[in-house]
């Protein structure tokens, strides 16, 4: 029968680490593909002709109309 020490604190910081690395590109992944996915297609708004609601550099997602 073997004992295993518990981790150390280093290590406890390492596996957090990665786990939360794992979970914001799996977030990320769903934030772009979920929309595709259902047909929207992401857009930036290059100039503020839309202002004040759509300021430049904003992303729009644009639906095609059914």
């Amino acid at each position: 029968m073997s004992v295993h020490a518990p981790p150390t604190i280093f290590r406890q910081v390492v596996n957090g680490t990665v786990w939360a690395v794992v979970v914001a590109a799996a977030g990320l992944i769903l934030a772009v593909a979920l929309p595709l996915a259902f047909g929207d297609r992401p857009h930036t708004v290059l100039t503020g002709s839309m202002e004040p609601a759509i300021s430049a550099g904003d992303v729009v997602h644009v639906r095609p109309a059914r």
